[in-house]
C-alpha cells in the first residue's frame, strides 16, 4: 500500500524540490550588481547552481506561487540578470546589461532603427512606444521572449548561483508578459530524451497511479493547455492510474509520460506502485492578493491582437506598455506638474474612458485585454487619490427630488437631478424617518458611503455624495435606468423562461469586475484599503436597458450590522442568509473570499435557484454548513460541465480551496463566454421591462417645488 499524504493543514509549507543546496559566494566575483541594484545577503533563496538545478528551482518559486526577483550570476557574465516572477510565472527579464541589451536585441531584429535612443529620463519601453519607433505587439512578443529565453539558460545552467528576493512591488512598474515555466519544462525534458525513451517512460508509468504532493493543487489548475482542458487537481488522487489519466487528458502514452514525468520531477506529483484505499486530493491554493491575474498567451494569440478593432488591440497594449513603468503621477494623468485639481479630475475621467472595459470586443482575446486594462486602471486609480490628497473639499451641492421610484426596509429611492447639471439624472436614497435617530447606524452608513466613493469603476454604481438635510439622511448615486438582477430573475421566471445562460454569466463576470475593483480600492495616501461588500446579492446588481451592469450598496450589510438587535435587520438576514459563506457562520470575519463565495451564489441563483434556500433560516444555515453542493446542472440540464467546475470551485465550502479573487472568478466566466457568440444583455432585459422610458422634461430650475442641499461629508477621498 502507498503511503498516505498529509494535506491537512492548506497553509502549511510547500516543500523545496530538491536539486540544489544553499550555498554563498557568486560563480563571478566581478558581479556585485544587477541593473544598477546591489546584489544583497538578504534573500529568501540562496545557493549554487548544477545541473538539473534550474528546473528544481523554477518549481520552487512555481508550485507555491512566489512573487520576487530571481537573481542568477553565472559565468560568462553575459548568462546573468534577473528574471521576476509574479504568482510563481516569470513575467519579466532583465540581463545584467539592463536596457542596453533590450535595446541591443530589438535592433538586431529589425523592430528598432539602428542608432536610436531612449528619451532622456525615460524608461526605455515607454520611450519607443511614445516616440513610435516600434509597434506594441512585436515589443510585447520580444519582451516575452527575453523572459522564455532567460529561462531556458536556467533550465540548461551547469554553473553559477542565485539569490530569490521577495518583492511584492516590481509589478507596479514593470510591463508583464508570461511564458508557461511548465511549458518550458517539458520542452527542456522533450529535448533530452529520445522518442522512444518518451514512449518507454509513458508505458512504464501507466500502470502506476499518480499522487499528489503539496503544492500541486495551485499548479494544476494553470497546466490546462498540456492537460486536454482538464484541473488535474480534480483527476490526480492516488486511486486513478496513469493510462486512465491519459485517456480523461486525451494524450497517448508518450505525451501523457511527459506531462507526468515532468510533474514528477518537479516534485509536484509522485508515482505509488498501488492505489490508495482513499483518494487523496490536494486542495491547498494560494492566498488572496491584489497582484494582477495574468491570461495565458501564445504566439497566435499575441498576433491576433494586432487585428482587434479599437481599444481591443494594439491601442490599449501601447497605452499598457507606455503607462505602466511610469512613476510620475501628473504623467500617469497626462496633466502638467502644475495642474489644478480640476484639470487632474477631468484627466481622470477621460484616462478612466480610455481604459472602459465595456470597449473592449467579445471573443478569446477579451480576459487577456481585460487583466491590462485592470493593471492600469489600479495604478492610475492610485495615481489620482495620491494628487487629490489635498484638494479641498468641495460642497455637493443641491438635488430635486423629481419621483420615488423604490422603497425598501431602510430607505426610499428617487429619481432626482442636480440644480447644478439639470440634465444629469441621479439617485437619491432617503433613510426612512424610523432609522433617523439611531446615531450608530446612520454614523455606519454614511463611512460605508466614504469607502464607496473610493471606488471608481465602470461596474460599480457611482456614489456622488452623503449628506444630510435637516434630520434626513442622503446618499446620492449614479441613476441606472433599469432593473435589479432579482426583478428580472423572478420575471423571466413568470414568463417560464429561464435566464439565457450566457447573459446569466455576462452579467455576474461584469459584477465581478466592479467587486474587484472594491476589493482593490485605495484610500488618499495610495495604501491599499479594501471596501468588502458584504451583501452581495441579486437584489445588489443593477442592470440596465442599454445592458450596463452595476454593483450597488456597498458596505449596507456592515451598516446593518449597528443595530444587531433590530427586527428589521433579522428580517434582512433572513432574506441574504443563503448567500453567506459557511465561515461566516462559523464567526469568522468577512474577506474578500468571502464576498466571492457570494458571487458565486448570485450566479447560481440567476442560472437555477439559491442552492441552500430553505424555508426557514436556521434550516438555510445548517444546509450551508453540511449539505453537499449540487453543480448547476443537477438543477438545470442544459448548463455545461465546464460551467460547472467554475461555480462549484467558486463556492467551496472552504475558502482555502475556493477562488482566490472576484479577478479570477470574472476571468474565468470571460474564458467561457470566449468561446460563445457575443450576447447582448441590453435585448434580454428590454424584453423584461420593455423598451427604455421616456422621462418627462423637468421643471426649469427656476420652477422647482423643493431643491434640496445635501452636506457633503466625505469631501475628495
Amino acid at each position: 500500500m502507498g503511503s498516505r499524504i498529509s494535506l491537512d493543514d492548506p497553509s502549511g509549507p510547500v516543500p523545496v524540490a530538491p536539486g540544489f543546496a544553499p550555498v554563498g559566494g557568486p560563480a563571478n566575483p566581478a558581479v556585485t550588481s544587477i541593473e544598477g541594484r546591489p546584489i544583497s545577503e538578504d534573500a529568501a533563496l540562496a545557493g549554487r547552481m548544477a545541473p538539473g538545478c534550474g528546473a528544481s528551482l523554477l518549481m520552487t518559486i512555481f508550485a507555491p506561487q512566489l512573487t520576487g526577483r530571481l537573481v542568477v550570476v553565472a559565468a560568462p557574465p553575459a548568462l546573468s540578470g534577473s528574471i521576476y516572477f509574479l504568482r510563481g510565472e516569470p513575467v519579466h527579464a532583465s540581463r545584467i546589461e539592463g536596457e542596453a541589451a533590450l535595446l541591443s536585441s530589438l535592433i538586431s531584429r529589425g523592430l528598432v532603427p539602428p542608432g536610436q535612443r531612449a528619451e532622456p529620463g525615460v524608461p526605455l519601453v515607454p520611450s519607443l512606444v511614445r516616440q513610435r519607433l516600434v509597434q506594441p505587439v512585436p515589443l510585447l512578443e520580444a519582451l516575452r521572449d527575453e523572459v522564455r529565453g532567460f529561462v531556458r539558460a536556467l533550465l540548461a545552467a551547469n554553473d553559477g548561483t542565485y539569490r530569490f528576493y521577495d518583492d511584492n512591488k516590481f509589478f507596479e512598474y514593470t510591463p508583464l508578459t508570461m511564458v508557461s515555466p511548465f511549458g518550458l519544462l517539458l520542452e527542456h525534458k522533450r529535448r533530452s530524451l529520445q522518442p522512444a525513451e518518451l514512449l518507454r517512460l509513458g508505458e512504464a508509468l501507466g500502470a502506476r497511479y499518480p499522487a499528489p504532493l503539496p503544492g500541486f493543487a495551485n499548479v494544476a489548475p494553470r497546466l490546462r493547455a498540456f492537460t486536454g482542458g482538464e484541473d488535474l487537481a480534480e483527476q490526480i488522487d492516488g486511486t486513478v492510474c496513469s493510462d486512465d489519466l491519459y485517456r480523461v487528458i486525451k494524450l497517448d502514452p508518450l505525451m501523457g509520460g511527459l506531462v507526468l514525468g515532468t510533474l514528477v520531477d518537479a516534485g509536484l506529483i509522485e508515482m505509488l506502485d498501488r492505489p490508495l484505499d482513499e483518494g487523496q486530493v490536494d486542495r491547498r491554493r494560494a492566498p488572496s492578493g491584489m497582484a494582477p491575474i495574468l491570461m495565458a498567451e501564445d504566439n497566435v494569440q499575441l498576433s491576433q491582437l494586432a487585428r482587434l478593432p479599437d481599444r481591443g488591440g494594439s491601442e490599449v497594449l501601447a497605452l499598457y506598455l507606455e503607462l505602466k513603468p511610469e512613476r510620475n503621477d501628473d504623467r500617469l494623468l497626462g496633466v502638467g506638474p502644475g495642474a489644478s485639481f480640476g484639470d487632474v479630475e477631468r484627466a481622470y475621467e477621460a484616462r478612466l474612458a480610455e481604459l472602459d472595459p465595456r470597449a473592449v470586443v467579445a471573443g478569446p482575446l477579451r480576459p487577456y485585454v481585460l487583466s491590462r486594462l485592470e493593471e492600469l486602471r489600479t495604478k492610475i486609480e492610485r495615481a489620482y487619490r495620491s494628487r487629490m490628497a489635498r484638494a479641498p473639499k468641495v460642497g455637493a451641492g443641491a438635488y430635486e427630488l423629481l419621483e420615488r421610484i423604490g422603497v425598501g426596509g431602510m430607505a426610499e429611492v428617487f429619481r432626482g437631478r442636480s440644480a447644478d447639471a439639470p440634465d444629469r439624472m441621479v439617485a437619491i436614497k432617503r433613510v426612512l424617518p424610523q432609522h433617523r435617530a439611531d446615531a450608530d447606524f446612520v454614523r455606519n452608513l454614511l463611512d460605508e458611503a466614504r469607502l464607496a466613493r473610493r471606488v471608481r469603476h465602470p461596474n460599480v454604481v457611482r456614489v456622488l455624495t452623503a449628506g444630510k438635510n435637516g434630520d434626513d439622511i442622503y446618499l446620492a448615486m449614479e441613476f441606472v435606468d433599469g432593473s435589479d438582477l432579482y426583478q428580472l430573475v423572478d420575471r423571466s421566471k413568470k414568463n417560464a423562461r429561464a435566464v439565457p445562460i450566457d447573459v446569466a454569466v455576462r452579467i455576474v463576470a461584469e459584477a465581478c469586475a466592479g467587486l474587484h475593483a472594491a476589493h482593490g480600492a485605495v484610500d488618499a495616501s495610495g495604501r491599499h484599503v479594501p471596501v468588502l461588500h458584504c451583501d452581495v446579492s441579486t437584489q445588489n446588481i443593477l442592470v440596465s436597458v442599454t445592458g450596463e451592469v452595476k454593483l450597488t450598496d456597498f458596505g449596507i450589510a456592515k451598516a446593518m450590522e449597528a443595530r444587531a438587535e433590530s427586527e428589521e435587520r433579522a428580517a434582512m438576514v433572513r432574506g441574504k442568509v443563503a448567500y453567506l459563506a459557511p465561515e461566516l457562520l462559523d464567526g469568522a470575519p468577512s474577506s474578500v473570499r468571502t464576498d466571492v463565495y457570494a458571487m458565486a451564489m448570485t450566479l447560481y441563483a440567476a442560472l437555477v435557484r439559491l442552492p441552500y434556500s430553505r424555508r426557514e433560516m436556521e434550516q438555510t444555515m445548517v444546509a450551508i454548513m453540511k449539505e453537499p453542493l449540487p453543480p448547476p446542472s443537477a438543477l438545470r440540464p442544459d448548463v455545461p460541465a465546464d460551467l460547472d467546475a467554475v461555480l462549484v470551485r467558486a463556492a467551496a465550502r472552504k475558502p482555502e480551496e475556493r477562488t482566490p479573487t472576484a479577478q479570477a472568478l470574472q476571468l474565468e466566466l470571460e474564458e467561457w463566454l470566449a468561446g460563445r457568440p457575443p450576447v447582448d444583455v441590453g435585448v434580454w432585459v428590454r424584453e423584461l421591462v420593455g423598451p427604455r422610458r421616456e422621462l418627462p422634461p423637468p421643471p426649469p430650475i427656476g420652477d422647482l417645488s423643493r431643491t434640496i442641499p445635501i452636506i457633503d461629508v466625505g469631501g475628495r477621498e
